[in-house]
């Protein structure tokens, strides 16, 4: 019905929008660490669709991996801490909500058919 890559790209980026909503908001950092921790377990997306394909599953693996350790690494050492969530709010500023906005409406669409 709705692909499986497709549905992953917008539930972890609603996902990753809530972890660093919580950064922006200056929320103590073990806080950000526990939605990041409860949002993107370390075991990994879970695997719904047995039609999912190995490439599918290490690109979203892959893409998780890489924002969780952008989180980590400011959780870590916030070096030039301004300029990071500078960067962080850029990327995940209203640009990002088009897409996801996009991505929402393709699904919808796609629930449709």
């Amino acid at each position: 019905l709705v692909g499986y890559r497709h549905h992953e790209r917008l539930c972890m980026g609603l996902k990753a929008k809530l972890v660093v909503a919580l950064i922006l908001q200056g929320r103590p950092w073990a806080q950000v660490l526990n939605a990041l921790h409860h949002h993107f377990p370390e075991s990994g997306p879970a695997v719904r669709d047995p039609k999912i394909t190995k490439q599918d599953l290490r690109k979203i693996s892959e893409a998780q991996e890489a924002f969780c350790q952008q989180v980590k690494q400011l959780a870590e050492a916030p070096v030039d801490l301004a300029s990071k969530l500078q960067e962080l709010e850029q990327e995940y500023g209203e640009t990002f909500l088009a897409a996801m906005e996009k991505l929402f409406f393709e699904y919808l669409c796609q629930l449709e058919k």
